[in-house]
């Protein structure tokens, strides 16, 4: 692991949370969380230094990034990087309004990123901006669906059906609607810009889209501080794969990462109405995509250099990231603003069946391993189950049952009734189990 040091005592390291959903993604794990860092007091005994054969086998790191300078925050702080202190949300309004693609990098599994995404958008339509939101979240095979969404032209499940929110993203509706509902009362217009589940296959296979390169170009997997964080995120993050970049799983890794964010932030970019001075892109999308300015952001820039951009992290942190006076470390360069906030207790968050693939069937609902199994009540799933009801209820559509199982109380628990070889079988689960 290679350990920052900044002068205030912090140490800085990728947290295994932090890059799981990057490492699922890509083909590496199959845990799905948010795409972030996060920050960690230091251990009593020195860091051992990293051999110069490990160093050597990833790009060298810039000299300011290598010091790794942080500034000390409050928990729910936002944090100006450029003044070097905490501010009120309202100071936010002037950077604002020079800019014309705003980032907001998220935690995808805090319903509090959600919030602090609308009070930017809402700050934006109090200027009288031309606001466009730009979701990772969906690809724009979505687009007419988001449309009709914004015109209040669908239910919330006809949303989900056509826009194929389950098949593409692996995070519970419940988290995203307050979001999706305060957008469509604005009929604010929406576009997915992410990439499609076989794009993604191609590229870790070493491949391109055609239509994907006649849109962006071919990848340049070649930005060496973008090497060196994606290199530290795979090395810090546990995963037992080999992290230097020569190798084959970090290869596949930095592919799937580049596609990603060049064609995200292409996308973004060309949003952008070029004749309209009130036109603004607001693109909501994971953390890991915009830290340090070295993702879809820095890809945007170099399409449409001309537009003024802010980048805005939502940062997260647990016990254990603060230092003795409370205070977490903000690095610097991390984004032009940081909100500061504690992590969410796993108990509070609700339960998902986005690992499983579910299909209607006769007598029930269907359930194929797709993805494989999460830790909870699908992890007691075979592929060939048929699910006939939760908790007393049968449903015959895969929408219900998920959003029906996305509604148990966090610490509550999930009675399945299941036919699996013709025999009935009964399963009580907790929607969070003890780890």
């Amino acid at each position: 692991m290679i350990a920052f040091r900044p002068p205030s005592g912090y140490r800085l390291r990728l947290s295994r949370r932090g890059f799981s959903s990057l490492l699922a993604a890509a083909g590496l794990v199959s845990a799905l969380a948010s795409c972030a860092l996060r920050y960690e007091t230091p251990p009593q005994s020195p860091a051992k230094p990293t051999p110069p054969a490990a160093a050597a086998a990833v790009p060298a790191v810039p000299p300011a990034a290598a010091a790794g300078y942080a500034f000390k925050a409050e928990v729910g702080d936002l944090f100006d990087l450029a003044q070097g202190r905490a501010v009120p949300i309202a100071d936010l309004a002037p950077r604002l309004a020079q800019a014309r693609i705003v980032f907001i990098g998220e935690a995808h599994d805090e319903r509090s990123s959600r919030h602090f995404q609308m009070q930017v958008i809402e700050s934006l339509v109090a200027q009288g901006r031309d606001v466009f939101v730009a979701l990772e979240m969906l690809s724009p095979a979505a687009n007419d669906s988001l449309a009709d969404w914004s015109r209040g032209r669908l239910s919330e499940k006809e949303f989900l059906a056509r826009s194929g929110w389950y098949d593409h993203w692996g995070f519970p509706w419940v988290l995203y609607r307050d979001l999706f509902l305060d957008l469509r009362d604005k009929r604010l217009p929406i576009r997915g810009i992410n990439v499609t589940a076989e794009q993604r296959r191609l590229a870790g296979e070493g491949k391109l889209d055609p239509a994907l390169r006649d849109e962006v170009g071919e990848l340049d997997l070649e930005v060496e501080p973008h090497q060196r964080f994606l290199a530290d995120a795979l090395r810090d993050s546990g995963h037992p794969g080999n992290p230097d970049f020569g190798s084959p799983e970090f290869q596949r890794f930095l592919r799937v990462q580049v596609l990603w964010d060049q064609v995200m932030g292409t996308r973004a970019a060309r949003l952008v109405q070029a004749g309209s001075s009130r036109a603004v892109v607001v693109v909501l999308i994971g953390s890991g995509h915009v830290e340090y300015k070295l993702g879809a952001n820095l890809r945007a820039a170099r399409v449409r250099p001309e537009l003024p951009q802010l980048t805005l992290v939502h940062r997260f942190v647990v016990a254990e990231d603060l230092a003795p006076d409370g205070r977490a470390a903000v690095a610097v360069g991390l984004a032009d603003f940081v909100r500061l906030d504690r992590h969410g207790e796993s108990s509070a968050k609700p339960g998902s069946l986005s690992a499983l693939r579910l299909f209607p069937a006769p007598g029930g609902i269907g359930v194929d391993s797709g993805r494989g199994f999460p830790r909870g009540a699908s992890e007691r799933f075979q592929p060939g189950d048929l699910i006939r009801s939760l908790n007393g209820v049968a449903y015959a559509d895969p929408i219900d049952l998920r959003l029906a199982y996305e509604s148990i109380p966090p610490d509550g628990s999930a009675e399945w009734v299941l036919e699996r070889s013709g025999k009935e079988i009964r399963v009580k689960a907790p929607i969070h189990p003890k780890k």
